[in-house]
């Protein structure tokens, strides 16, 4: 529930020891939102940090990141996240806010893109805000 209109958000995903045994491997994972039937969330922005199994930083990763809400991914295509991880601050601020109503899935799928294998973790996160649908 809001308790101020909107209200800043920061969803977590964590990919912890992410086992890349392939080309192509992929890990999914859902994020709950937790809103009411009255609410909706805009996501504006992804920050990523990639690290090896030594939580060190592991930046020249090619890994690809799709978001799906509902039954739509948003954009269409995955994109790289491994260039996110290697900028200076980590965030990739989208050119239009990512909108969840209530009940849509909120589903983010890594794949990693590289001929390495190995365990890696993976953390996202993506920043918004849950704000009140005014009718």
């Amino acid at each position: 529930m809001v308790n101020q209109d909107p209200q800043p958000e920061v969803f977590n995903a964590l990919f912890n020891n992410f086992t890349i045994t392939a080309n192509g491997a992929t890990a999914s994972q859902q994020i709950f939102t937790n809103q009411g039937h009255s609410e909706q969330v805009l996501i504006y922005a992804i920050k990523v940090n990639i690290f090896n199994t030594d939580f060190e930083e592991d930046l020249y990763r090619a890994m690809q990141l799709q978001i799906s809400v509902g039954s739509n991914n948003i954009p269409s295509n995955p994109f790289d996240i491994g260039w996110v991880a290697s900028s200076g601050d980590k965030i990739l601020n989208l050119p239009v806010p990512i909108a969840v109503n209530f009940k849509q899935p909120l589903i983010l799928t890594l794949r990693n893109m590289s001929a390495s294998t190995g365990a890696i973790t993976v953390a996202i996160e993506l920043i918004g805000e849950t704000m009140i649908l005014k009718r």
